[in-house]
């Protein structure tokens, strides 16, 4: 018996969301947390992501 799209969609659906939770762990929420462990302060941290940001986008 075939399955039925809807059920289709919805496994699919759950499947972009599982890889989309790994990626966010993977490529944002690490490297925050080592950001943190090194304890420096605030206006640093938000320094660094500014200017990555700045970097990424080609200023």
């Amino acid at each position: 018996m075939a399955m039925p799209r809807a059920m289709l969609f919805i496994l699919l659906l759950s499947l972009l969301c599982a890889i989309a939770n790994v990626l966010t762990e993977i490529l944002i929420l690490t490297p925050l947390e080592v950001l943190r462990s090194l304890h420096l302060p605030a206006v640093v941290l938000w320094g660094v992501l500014f200017l990555l940001l700045a970097w990424l986008m080609g200023d």
